[in-house]
């Protein structure tokens, strides 16, 4: 005998203010420890858009954040799974059809795993592997973690502490934003910049790359993202940071069967 899925409820029409649904916000406990509360990364994925909250700084900094899904009646749920943390990492594997989001692995038919082990990482990126793309991914951390994960089994190696490896002027402060991979590389951005920065005595930014076995700085400049256009004929990689006068984008392209890197800079007030 066939078994009946329970019967969904009717979508709603959600009270809505210029836009705006409240019903939907995503929201903090009042703590102890009280801190901040942000949308991390949003995504859809098996009919549902999903979406994970962070506080300021790991698990200790705060409560009542996690994972949620949103169906197409606007109805919110948080899921059990959900963890406490800083993550604004979210990436669809297709070989083994799961959504990465946070420290969760989500499958096509919405089960939830989580990943233990990068619970109190504070994830900013998961990538594409080099090597064996099919069952592996690396994952970034904000404070230079950079791990490579099993898909299937979730174990996790780490490969390399960045804030060595970039050689970060403040370690403790070192801020990466985001990395991709492509053309056969490893991209990651930092955004750390302090009054040093400013004044010209230190460097703490970067903009660099990983070849598999060794790392390259390209630019000792504060950089926020750093993605491209996946496996679109042009497989161009982009990057956009800042330096005192201007706003940088940095262009990547292997059109051609040519590999080639150009800045753009445009005028600006100052930082920001």
């Amino acid at each position: 005998m066939p078994v009946r899925k329970a019967a969904q409820a009717p979508p709603v029409n959600p009270f809505c203010v210029s836009g705006v649904i409240p019903g939907l916000c995503l929201k903090a406990g009042i703590g102890p420890p009280r801190s901040e509360c942000g949308v991390g990364a949003l995504m859809g994925w098996a009919d549902r858009l999903w979406a994970v909250s962070y506080v300021s700084h790991k698990k200790d900094s705060g409560v009542g954040t996690g994972l949620y899904e949103i169906d197409d009646g606007f109805r919110l749920t948080k899921r059990p799974e959900s963890r406490v943390g800083t993550y604004t990492n979210r990436f669809v594997h297709y070989g083994s059809s799961q959504l990465i989001i946070g420290p969760h692995v989500i499958d096509a038919e919405r089960n939830v795993r989580t990943v233990e082990p990068l619970v109190d990482v504070r994830l900013c990126s998961t990538m594409h592997h080099l090597h064996e793309p099919d069952r592996m991914v690396y994952m970034l951390g904000m404070e230079g973690e950079f791990f490579e994960m099993d898909v299937h089994t979730l174990a996790v190696r780490q490969l390399a502490d960045l804030t060595k490896e970039l050689r970060s002027p403040r370690p403790q402060y070192i801020h990466l934003k985001a990395g991709y991979c492509g053309l056969g590389k490893v991209l990651v951005a930092g955004n750390d910049y302090q009054e040093d920065d400013f004044l010209g005595r230190t460097a703490g930014g970067r903009l660099a790359e990983w070849d598999g076995r060794h790392w390259t700085i390209l630019e000792e400049k504060p950089f926020v993202e750093v993605t491209g256009r996946g496996d679109f004929p042009s497989r161009t990689i982009f990057a956009t940071g800042w330096d005192r006068a201007s706003a940088i984008l940095k262009v990547y392209t292997g059109a051609e069967g040519t590999c080639g890197c150009w800045a753009i800079s445009a005028p600006g007030a100052g930082c920001w």
